[in-house]
């Protein structure tokens, strides 16, 4: 399957998208690239803490199961590394919601999406996760 191209530096926001699942990643992108997004895929947490080293994001969409690391964990080391405190994030899973909000304790302000879902839910959940990540922390 081939993803949508990244779009240029005048995107709406630019969102960084970590899914082990090339199918999902990619699906995920082109929703977003059609809404504006710019968009950069990883698939997995090496991948995208390789990303980081150089990339800047408004907001991070990462499976929670990645085969390499947990997703909280990934989180926490790319706000680690970028020095922010608050970077928006959603969780996706196929996983209970009790399971991740177990997880996700030093994720606070995470958004929690339950796979499957469909464009319209996450569109409004990313649109949430960008303004609650406006907020101050």
């Amino acid at each position: 399957m081939k993803c949508p191209p990244a779009m240029p530096e005048s995107s709406r926001a630019r969102i960084l998208i970590v899914d082990g699942s090339s199918p999902v990643r990619c699906v995920m992108a082109e929703i977003l690239a059609r809404h504006g997004y710019g968009v950069d895929l990883a698939g997995s947490a090496r991948e995208a803490l390789l990303l980081a080293q150089t990339g800047r994001w408004d907001a991070v969409v990462i499976d929670s199961g990645l085969p390499d690391m947990s997703g909280v964990e990934l989180y926490t080391r790319l706000r680690r590394d970028s020095g922010r405190v608050c970077l928006p994030v959603i969780f996706v899973s196929g996983y209970s919601e009790r399971q991740l909000l177990n997880a996700l304790q030093s994720a606070p302000r995470a958004t929690l999406l339950a796979k499957p879902f469909g464009v319209v839910r996450f569109l409004v959940a990313l649109e949430q996760c960008l303004e609650n990540g406006t907020e101050n922390p």
